[in-house]
């Protein structure tokens, strides 16, 4: 679609230098009837458009966004203003970002806002808490943070340490959330488990900014380690057919299915090249696993998380499988 402005996604090395970054941001909110909208040459009322104000203003009003991205110019405008007319009277919130419209969503939609995150953490990161992993792009921002002062030693000289994975959304794709985080020093891998006690997810609806200002500055001051006993158990948990069976189906999402029976014979059954050893214990699956997301960590961030997922439910769940 011509003149819609592509996706951003920016890494940064700290939270200050995030923090620095966001608060050139101007970001405005803006309650509109749909039929008051009109969309020509790339614009909605005037105003340039990203890709992710695109995508959430044809979800709106109905329009599938592989058949919009197909069509003529001409003919995606009249579709488009068709449709808004047809919404009449309906509600829904313009969001801006620096004058160009970045999501068109439900006028009940409450923002958890990036700044105000990295306000809390700015006080608090410091030699103690670190910053591991800053994403800010159209579509989310992705935060992760662990705790120097509680580590892990799995093995001899290979530590792991414990904190928190934030990611949230200004533009309606994703939920506040907010997951246990592992890092492991040596290799630079990192696991998400959402299945810890810890973890939280809120909608944004009513007052999301409230609660996650609050389940953060809870999770700065305990963060630590809940996965000790796990790690340490799956060190000595050897792997059977039926596990790596289980852990095949797992990767299914990521890989499909062809390329995850693939990844299991050349990484999991038997010698790994990743890891450049024998895969004897579940250990070895989740270093595998997580090394394996490491690989995505600048061209597909979709996939490393979802294989850091992997890894965290691996670790997780080990009292239940070991």
């Amino acid at each position: 679609m011509n003149g819609i402005l592509p996706e951003t996604k920016l890494r940064f090395q700290g939270v200050h230098e995030c923090l620095a970054h966001l608060e050139k941001q101007e970001n405005k909110d803006r309650t509109v009837a749909l039929n008051d909208l009109n969309y020509r040459n790339g614009k909605l009322n005037g105003n340039l458009v990203n890709q992710t104000g695109i995508e959430t203003l044809l979800s709106r009003i109905g329009i599938p966004y592989n058949y919009a991205d197909k069509i003529p110019e001409d003919l995606l405008d009249y579709n488009i203003n068709r449709m808004l007319g047809e919404h009449g009277s309906d509600k829904a919130k313009v969001r801006f970002q620096n004058g160009v419209v970045r999501a068109v969503v439900s006028e009940k939609y409450q923002p958890v806002d990036d700044l105000a995150l990295m306000k809390i953490l700015a006080k608090k990161v410091n030699g103690t808490y670190q910053a591991k992993n800053i994403i800010v792009s159209d579509r989310f921002t992705r935060l992760s943070v662990v705790n120097n002062d509680k580590p892990i030693e799995a093995k001899k000289d290979d530590v792991w340490y414990g904190g928190f994975d934030l990611f949230n959304s200004g533009t309606g794709f994703h939920a506040f959330l907010l997951y246990d985080f592992l890092w492991r020093m040596w290799c630079s891998n990192g696991a998400v488990s959402k299945e810890a006690l810890s973890s939280v997810r809120h909608i944004h609806r009513g007052t999301p900014i409230l609660k996650a200002q609050a389940r953060l500055r809870e999770c700065i001051t305990n963060s630590g380690v809940k996965a000790k006993e796990q790690i340490i158990a799956m060190t000595e948990a050897r792997v059977d057919k039926p596990y790596l069976n289980s852990v095949e189906r797992r990767l299914v999402p990521v890989f499909g299915v062809k390329e995850s029976k693939r990844f299991r014979e050349d990484q999991l059954d038997g010698y790994s090249s990743l890891i450049k050893q024998r895969v004897r214990t579940k250990y070895d699956v989740v270093d595998v696993v997580t090394r394996k997301a490491h690989e995505f960590e600048e061209n597909d961030f979709g996939k490393q998380r979802e294989l850091e997922m992997i890894g965290g439910n691996l670790i997780s769940q080990i009292k239940a499988v070991a």
